[in-house]
């Protein structure tokens, strides 16, 4: 059974930082890339670009993080939701979406990776820099669910389609948690990865 390698995860953080809240993914993104994990790139962005498709094609694991006004979706909880790439051929130079990226990215390199979106409420929307407390929350727990999904990676087999909860490996061992309060995951030892959020 093959397994999916440790070169093969990008978390991609995007939005506006001069926007505040907006900015989380953006923020979510740095905090992943002080994590120092070998074959884990975290790339920022403003917004998602058609150049992002062939890097998305090369990962087995795609996880994506984006501010969503507080009050949609799940309400003022962060949702982290496994995600498809989208039907229909509308993706050239139009991927606002990370499901048209996924798209396009299975059009032109004929193949697309297993992937997340995780949205953190935006309270603050105003121009400035820096995040409100609501948006720092849930800048942590984005953090833990990315944790929650690396920490598997060496360990499950390569899927078509998204895992349910239930697959995802449970077994870790501490790591120095940086400002956000979350332990980056780690290939074994036993289980101390936080709840789920």
């Amino acid at each position: 059974m093959e397994t999916l390698d440790a070169a093969s995860v990008l978390v991609i953080g995007f939005g506006n930082p001069m926007r505040r809240d907006d900015g989380v993914g953006p923020s979510v993104a740095q905090a992943v890339s002080r994590w120092c994990i070998p074959g884990v790139e975290a790339i920022e962005a403003h917004q998602l670009l058609p150049e992002l498709a062939e890097p998305l094609a090369k990962a087995r694991l795609a996880v994506f993080v984006d501010a969503r006004i507080a009050g949609e979706g799940e309400g003022d909880r962060v949702e982290a939701r496994p995600i498809a790439p989208a039907d229909g051929r509308e993706t050239i130079g139009h991927v606002s979406d990370p499901r048209r990226l996924l798209a396009l990215s299975r059009e032109v390199f004929s193949r697309s990776p297993e992937a997340w979106l995780i949205t953190v409420p935006a309270v603050d929307l105003s121009i400035g820099e820096g995040l409100s407390p609501d948006a720092r929350q849930g800048l942590r727990e984005a953090m833990r669910w990315i944790s929650r999904l690396l920490v598997p990676i060496d360990r499950r087999p390569i899927r078509r389609r998204s895992p349910g909860l239930g697959s995802l490996s449970s077994r870790s061992r501490p790591r120095p948690a940086d400002e956000s309060g979350v332990r980056p995951p780690s290939r074994s030892g036993a289980s101390t990865r936080p709840d789920w959020p």
